[in-house]
């Protein structure tokens, strides 16, 4: 392709000759838009002035539009979108992050600011910056009134770093782009100090992800608002050279570079203007707010916890369809999409307990870790998807057919919430436990012998805990700790408990037999007969006799706590969840520490910037994190030695990629 049809890093300025439609310029690697010849930039800027916009307006929207002529047609038809007293007209478009700003006034940071009547605002502080109006009538343009340039600039650094802390979304656009359309405005800044008007196209929905995306490209007000629109040069020679940088071989880049390419673009809906019906007095301000009052004051109801677990479980099936972990009928056996008659067809077990065993061993093990997060990935951005989040949706899964047979929605959350903290099980993570056999009998007996000759019921009395365990919870025999509960011990660490003596082993037996009779699990003895009344009846189970029963290790002065071997907690498990623990630590630590920085001050800056982080606490938190830092390089040195004296085998990922080791960054 000749090079005359890109620009290069040298951006001409707007009065370039005419060169060819940007519809015939081939798009820059990784889908990012060529940057746009002048002369495509001009036409639109006439177009947009004929369309009734003025000069300022025209070039503030053209400026930002990544495509100018394909802009220019649609203005010939642009969308009508009806509104309370009157319609917008709008376009879609992709646009330029640094050409576009937040909103002023944005409501979501209105719980944290200081209005000029309160006489709060710190001596030197510019008050915030004053909602936006409109003349009445047709119109495209807002009007924002300030003091000074410099009163512009601290609102929007203001208010970018309050959108930092409330609603950071820069990591995951640097992972994977802004997805849903903004929606944007052009807003006219008017100056008390006589200062000529400024233009700029705001967000009137989507300032966090527009301020999450300048984060990552490093920009700020002052740049965007000011900078920019007065020298084109620079501004063209800004996209450009990010233009440049992401043409060079994926490899070569870091993951701050491939972050900054992933913000440097949004997809948009352009508002051009408001026209009001006959004889209303709504305004294009009003109309706005409506607009975005619908999209946050007033959204549709949220789906919620159960229905986004069960739509991310579809998605991490179907993931697993795909990559042929599971087959077809297995697949809609784990979806509960399956009928009685086919189940029986496909050679499928009829036990509830059997399929909530299956689906714990094919999604909740770390070898699985990929395919679940593509999974999830397919319908949602989360950076990390963490083991707590896996356990939410592999139970709602579990839960699918008897949460349907339920008359009332009533007992459901109760249950759901017993078998989350149930799957929490960490040694559930481990391959291996899943013995291959449905008989709790032949379960039991493996279980048993594992007991009396290594004082651990190993592989078998996990699955025999985790079987049992489903019909105690549905059954309500078994539920989860609460503030009130005299015993905090989580579900999963009841059943633990159990699998530690002969007496809880039996107890899951029994539970097992009772519930494919439909029956609920009964009160057993050390060798597993039913407790029965003075009439012959059986005693139903419940939370406190099991918790009563089966006590915590040491809770008894006169029985010290077992030894536990085998796979229900071993060194390896339990050194996996503290290192776990250690990562969520760091993560929280690095999100506290960015929030601190993001505190203004005074004078338009980090308060951090201004007044520095006093010494003494300063100097020992440095001390402390780079002792740790030295400790976690000595033991990856031991583990990289490790690795290269032992040989592994593959990894259980059919696709071969193994398991990742930093979900929040891959790509």
């Amino acid at each position: 392709m000749p090079n005359e049809e890109y620009e290069s890093t040298m951006v001409p300025d707007m009065t370039d000759a005419d060169g060819p439609d940007l519809d015939e310029l081939t798009p820059m690697p990784g889908g990012l838009p060529p940057l746009p010849r002048g002369a495509a930039v001009k036409r639109l800027i006439e177009a947009l002035q004929a369309h009734d916009h003025s000069e300022g307006a025209a070039r503030a929207i053209a400026r930002a539009i990544t495509r100018p002529e394909e802009a220019r047609r649609r203005l010939q038809n642009p969308d009508i979108t009806r509104v309370k007293g009157g319609v917008l007209e709008t376009i879609s478009v992709q646009v330029w992050t640094a050409g576009i700003t937040s909103f002023p006034g944005n409501n979501r940071e209105a719980g944290q600011r200081i209005y000029p009547l309160s006489g709060a605002a710190p001596d030197g502080q510019y008050p915030s910056l004053g909602p936006v109006s409109a003349p009445p009538g047709v119109t495209g343009e807002l009007v924002l009134d300030a003091e000074s340039p410099a009163h512009v600039v601290s609102g929007f650094d203001r208010s970018s770093g309050l959108l930092a802390q409330q609603n950071d979304l820069a990591q995951t656009i640097g992972e994977h782009g802004i997805l849903r359309d903004l929606m944007l405005t052009v807003v006219r800044i008017e100056h008390d100090d006589k200062t000529p008007p400024a233009w700029i196209v705001g967000t009137a929905d989507g300032s966090s992800r527009a301020t999450g995306a300048q984060r990552n490209l490093g920009l700020g007000a002052e740049q965007v608002i000011y900078q920019f629109p007065s020298d084109d040069r620079a501004y063209r020679g800004f996209i450009g050279d990010a233009l440049n940088g992401a043409a060079r071989p994926h490899d070569e880049l870091t993951g701050k570079e491939i972050a900054c390419f992933n913000s440097l673009v949004a997809p948009a809906t352009l508002v051009l203007g408001f026209r009001p019906d006959d004889g209303s007095s709504v305004r294009f301000d009003h109309s706005i707010g409506f607009v975005v009052g619908l999209i946050h004051v007033e959204p549709p109801k949220p789906w919620g916890p159960a229905s986004e677990n069960d739509a991310l479980g579809d998605a991490v099936i179907e993931e697993f369809l795909d990559s042929r972990r599971a087959s077809l009928p297995r697949s809609k056996w784990y979806a509960a999409t399956i009928s009685p008659g086919e189940v029986d067809k496909y050679g499928l077990s009829p036990y509830p307990d059997t399929r909530v065993a299956e689906i714990a061993a094919t999604f909740l093990p770390d070898s699985a870790q990929r395919a679940f997060r593509n999974g999830v990935l397919r319908i949602t951005a989360k950076g990390r998807v963490t083991y707590d989040l896996k356990a939410k949706i592999v139970a709602e899964m579990a839960l699918r057919p008897w949460r349907s047979a339920q008359p009332s929605p009533d007992p459901v959350t109760a249950v759901r919430s017993t078998l989350q903290r149930m799957l929490g099980w960490r040694v559930l993570r481990d391959n291996g436990w899943h013995q291959g056999t449905e008989d709790p009998d032949k379960l039991l007996d493996e279980a048993l012998e594992e007991l009396q000759a290594r004082g651990s019921s190993g592989s078998a009395g996990i699955e025999l805990a985790l079987r049992g365990g489903y019909y105690l919870a549905i059954h309500r025999s078994l539920i989860r700790e609460t503030s009130r509960s005299r015993d905090y011990r989580a579900p999963y660490m009841v059943l633990q408990r159990m699998t530690e003596s002969e007496h809880g082993l039996r107890a899951l037996h029994s539970a097992v037999v009772a519930g494919r009779s439909n029956q609920p699990p009964v009160k057993v003895d050390a060798q597993g007969a039913p407790e029965r009344t003075a009439s012959q009846r059986t005693v139903t189970a419940d939370d406190d006799w099991l918790r009563s029963t089966f006590k915590a290790a040491g809770s008894e002065p006169d029985s010290p706590a077992p030894v536990i071997t085998g796979k229900v907690e071993t060194p390896e498990s339990v050194f996996a969840a503290k290192r776990e623990r250690v990562a969520q630590l760091a993560d929280s630590l690095d999100s506290a520490v960015r929030e601190a920085a993001a505190v203004q001050g005074r004078a338009a800056l980090p308060l951090v910037r201004e007044r520095g982080w006093p010494v003494q606490q300063a100097n020992a938190l440095a001390d402390q994190l780079t002792n740790i830092a030295s400790q976690l390089r000595l033991w990856a040195a031991i583990a990289e030695l490790n690795e290269q004296a032992e040989t592994h085998p593959d990894d259980d990922d059919t696709d071969g990629l193994g398991r990742i080791g930093d979900e929040a960054g891959a790509q």
